[in-house]
C-alpha cells in the first residue's frame, strides 16, 4: 500500500485487488471519515458501498494480479470514495437491477453487489478514462 496526501481533504491509497485486503480499505475509510467528522450512520452506508465495489472490482476486474487506486475527498458538502482500476473495461451502471422480489435461488447471480452500492450512496458515477474504470460514490454530508 502506498499512500499520498494530495491535500487536507484528498487522500489516495493504493490496495492490492484481493479480498484479503478488504479489512485494510475499511480501516482507511473509517479513520479517513472520522478526520472529516462523517456521521456515524453515514459511514456505514458509505462503508457498505464501498465494500461492495471493492468485493466486485477484486473478484472480476482482472484475470490474475491487479491493484485498486482508492481515494478520497470531500466536495460541495459530499463525501466522495473514487476507485480507479486497470482491468477490463465494464461499466456496472449500465446493468439493469436485480429483481429482489424473486427468491435468492429463482435470481441470476450477479448485480446484488452494485445494488447494494447504490442503495447505500447518495451519488454513484461511472467513467472510462486513461484506460481505467473509475467507479466514485458519494454521500451527503
Amino acid at each position: 500500500m502506498t499512500m499520498s496526501d494530495f491535500d487536507s481533504s484528498k487522500t489516495c491509497l493504493t490496495f492490492p485487488a484481493d479480498d484479503k485486503k478488504l479489512r485494510d480499505l475499511v480501516d482507511f475509510l473509517k479513520a479517513d471519515m472520522d478526520r472529516h467528522n462523517v456521521l456515524p450512520n453515514k459511514q456505514f452506508n458509505m462503508i457498505s458501498a464501498a465494500e461492495e465495489v471493492f468485493v466486485n472490482i477484486s473478484n472480476y476486474a482482472y484475470d490474475g494480479k491487479g491493484q485498486v487506486e482508492v481515494t478520497s475527498f470531500v466536495q460541495d458538502a459530499t463525501y466522495y470514495v473514487r476507485f480507479a482500476d486497470e482491468g477490463k473495461k465494464y461499466n456496472p451502471l449500465e446493468h439493469e437491477d436485480p429483481d429482489i422480489t424473486l427468491k435468492p435461488k429463482d435470481r441470476p447471480i450477479g448485480g446484488l453487489g452494485i445494488f447494494l452500492a447504490k442503495k447505500f450512496s447518495d451519488k454513484i458515477s461511472y467513467t472510462y478514462e486513461n484506460g481505467q474504470n473509475i467507479l466514485t460514490i458519494g454521500i451527503n454530508l
